[in-house]
């Protein structure tokens, strides 16, 4: 059985960093991040790939595995905003036994994806500056 792999704790990270902030700007920039990830790791599932761009392993089969059968499993990976959280929702009853041979998300341990980490950096910079502006009055 193929699966989806990888560790939404890298994207805790981002999360974490939003804990100094005011909770306010905090949960603006989950909010905006939350998509940025979902249409991120969506892209990454649709090209066949992990975030970093390798593709994935062929089947036993040997030929290339799509993961299509149904397209719930896609449809089903999203992440959304709860407060200042980035929270991981897989969307089907089997998702979690899929974990295990296609990574989707980035794997713990290792870093954002280059391309992921500037989104969600624009996104708490501008936050961020509004934040300022707003103090300033």
């Amino acid at each position: 059985m193929s699966g989806l792999v990888g560790n939404p704790r890298t994207i805790a990270k981002f999360a974490k960093g939003l804990q100094g902030l005011s909770t306010r700007a905090a949960m603006r920039i989950a909010a905006k991040a939350a998509p940025v990830i979902t249409d991120a790791a969506q892209a990454s599932f649709a090209a066949r790939t992990d975030p970093y761009g390798q593709p994935w392993r062929e089947g036993v089969d040997g030929k290339p595995v799509d993961l299509q059968e149904t397209g719930k499993l896609r449809a089903g990976l999203a992440f959304y905003a709860v407060g200042r959280r980035i929270v991981a929702k897989l969307g089907t009853k089997y998702a979690k036994f899929q974990v295990g041979k296609r990574r989707v998300l980035p794997p713990g341990g290792r870093p954002l994806p280059l391309a992921w980490s500037q989104q969600l950096a624009d996104i708490a910079n501008a936050e961020i500056r509004a934040e300022v502006e707003a103090a300033r009055g």
